[in-house]
């Protein structure tokens, strides 16, 4: 994985103003996943008496590169001496896992387009948009809350969390 960011801070001087602060930036992010080979498994396991013929494919090294451009925007004011109402949006680019976990391909499944159930595919980053509002407050010298709100839309969610791994 490989990242790089670029962002601005602008923040007024004089009057009302001078409690805002706004943030803009852009980040981009390249990932390049190269997945096991089990090619040799899945050919023992075709060889197995009442096993169907089934793709080899989904168990040749696989290989994926997503990339992306995304814009983040945020904003924070000064409500009291006390407390900060912050705001942001980004868009969301989670690499795949380092690792996964794969049960074993039930055989006693039905293949669908060649392929068991459980068969591991190469995962793709999660992709994404990102809107976060969040209130913080100091009670004391050492004491902070903060309160967030936020609004996630995901897309390619199984590959990120590696749930619903299917073809």
């Amino acid at each position: 994985l490989q990242s790089a960011f670029f962002q601005d801070r602008w923040k007024p001087e004089k009057g009302f103003w001078r409690r805002l602060t706004l943030d803009a930036g852009v980040r981009f992010d390249l990932q390049h996943s190269v997945f096991g080979n089990a090619r040799e498994l899945a050919a023992t396991l075709s060889q197995a008496p009442g096993v169907e013929p089934f793709s080899l494919k989904p168990f040749e090294t696989q290989r994926t590169t997503g990339a992306q451009a995304s814009g983040r925007y945020g904003a924070s004011i000064v409500l009291t001496k006390n407390s900060v109402l912050r705001g942001s949006y980004s868009d969301i680019f989670t690499p795949t896992p380092v690792d996964y976990f794969l049960g074993p391909i039930n055989i006693n499944d039905p293949i669908v387009n060649g392929i068991y159930a459980g068969t591991p595919r190469p995962l793709l980053p999660t992709r994404g948009k990102l809107v976060d509002v969040s209130i913080e407050s100091q009670f004391g010298p050492r004491f902070v809350t903060r309160t967030n709100l936020f609004y996630k839309k995901l897309y390619n969610f199984g590959d990120s969390g590696v749930i619903g791994n299917l073809p």
